[in-house]
């Protein structure tokens, strides 16, 4: 099963200041057109290379954790669509329980 497009996650970035940005900066200056290139950097200093370069060719998009009460309320929602109904107590429950954090 192969895909027209590709989809590369360059996870934690920001761990890799000891590192050569120079192969993601020629990467950037002739990405390849079928691939989406997703780069974590959660707490990185944009300040540095790679992320100038970074940001001036790529769309930035902030993914905040959710507060335990957004949490919630996605829960009830995510089970409305389906046709489920969860109570708020509920939903509030288990997120006490799960916890917010996806990583």
């Amino acid at each position: 099963m192969m895909s027209d497009r590709r989809l590369v996650i360059l996870g934690e970035v920001q761990d890799s200041r000891d590192k050569d940005p120079d192969p993601l900066l020629r990467y950037l200056e002739d990405p390849n057109p079928t691939t989406c290139l997703v780069v974590d950097a959660e707490g990185a200093d944009q300040r540095r290379q790679p992320f100038p370069a970074l940001l001036k060719r790529a769309t930035a998009v902030a993914c905040p954790a959710l507060e335990a009460r957004e949490a919630a309320a996605f829960v009830v929602a995510y089970g409305r669509e389906r046709g489920l109904m969860v109570e708020r107590d509920a939903a509030t429950l288990l997120v006490e329980r799960a916890g917010v954090d996806m990583t």
